[in-house]
């Protein structure tokens, strides 16, 4: 395998997944105090002459916030995980948290009849 010169941002990414195994861009980020699109690069570049591969993806969640698929890289060559396909618009409702429902200003302008007919919508779109 082709080693450049000793210092460079690649071998410090390559020494990274070598001591600690399979990480995240932004975990290597961390580690490394590099920007994410300067690792980006790295990485695709390491991924594209097969010194890096994807191990897989890991969707996890941030503040209840569902995250987009990341990749996790390891050193070595070895197949690339096939990207899982996006959340549908039924797992995103799933997982998205409970909003509490907060009184408005503009609530108090409102007729009885108003007042009224929002509870019911309301009341209709938590039954459904």
């Amino acid at each position: 395998m082709k080693r450049a010169a000793p210092g460079t941002a690649i071998n410090r990414f390559l020494d990274l997944l070598n001591e600690h195994g399979p990480m995240t861009r932004a975990e290597l980020c961390e580690q490394l105090t590099e920007e994410p699109n300067y690792a980006s690069g790295i990485l695709s570049r390491l991924v594209s002459t097969k010194r890096v591969h994807v191990v897989r993806y890991d969707r996890s969640e941030l503040n209840g916030r569902v995250l987009y698929a990341r990749a996790v890289y390891k050193a070595g060559p070895g197949p690339n995980a096939k990207k899982p396909p996006p959340l549908t618009e039924r797992e995103l409702k799933q997982r998205k948290p409970e909003r509490p429902r907060i009184a408005s200003v503009f609530d108090l302008a409102m007729t009885r009849r108003q007042w009224r007919d929002k509870r019911k919508s309301v009341a209709a779109r938590d039954v459904a």
